[in-house]
């Protein structure tokens, strides 16, 4: 679908989008397939987090790596005033 025009970028619940499921899944290859498609690497949903939040929180120092390499903002703060860093 995306190779034919669809939005990745679309906001759900939350103004999370499709990288921020793959990245709360650990699903590595979706986040690479997305990103290779432009999704933003630094959207923020309602909560202040990004995708690089959510994969310090998994732990997942493969998606961590790759983001920051990516351009990642690391000093982005959620609406709790914490950074990716903080997580990892």
């Amino acid at each position: 679908l995306v190779e034919h025009g669809a939005v990745i970028n679309q906001g759900f619940i939350n103004n999370s989008d499709l990288l921020f499921f793959a990245c709360k899944k650990d699903y590595e290859e979706i986040v690479k397939y997305l990103m290779r498609y432009g999704v933003n690497i630094n959207r923020i949903d309602n909560n202040g987090v990004t995708p690089l939040h959510l994969a310090c929180q998994n732990g997942n120092v493969t998606l961590v790596k790759y983001f920051v390499e990516h351009g990642a903002n690391i000093n982005s703060e959620n609406n709790e005033g914490e950074n990716p860093l903080i997580y990892a």
